[in-house]
């Protein structure tokens, strides 16, 4: 059963959402939504790319459709969900709206981003000279 947690041990957190409790969370999506999002994946109709556009006008196309073509097939979602589950997630409602966050200390005196990793996964995928499957 996730616990409720005062707003003061969250100081991040908007003063609006004080009104609204601060609930443990973690994410567990259905294996029906799961399966949903590999068909519309396998069934996505791609744009042509905007030629010498790079990523000015979006995500690259080709990177869009290497993502497509091996997510579903090759990612064990179950895997990294509970990779994520590790972190603390809670949730909220803030103006009237669901929140859901990743509460985590800095490792840093400073707080600074010198302790979070690099970033990893779309962002490298249009410099990645590899077919999907890898």
């Amino acid at each position: 059963m996730p616990r409720t947690l005062p707003v003061n041990l969250l100081p991040a957190v908007s003063l609006a959402a004080q009104d609204a409790p601060i609930r443990e969370s973690a994410i567990r999506v259905p294996q029906e939504t799961l399966a949903d999002l590999q068909i519309r994946l396998s069934r996505t109709r791609f744009p042509n790319q905007i030629p010498g556009s790079a990523r000015d006008y979006g995500a690259h196309t080709a990177c869009m459709r290497e993502l497509a073509a091996c997510r579903p097939t090759s990612c064990d979602w179950r895997k990294h969900e509970a990779e994520l589950n590790r972190l603390p997630h809670f949730q909220t409602e803030i103006d009237g709206l669901p929140m859901r966050f990743i509460h985590v200390r800095s490792k840093q005196p400073s707080g600074g981003a010198a302790d979070r990793p690099p970033a990893a996964g779309p962002a490298q995928c249009a410099s990645s000279s590899t077919s999907p499957g890898r």
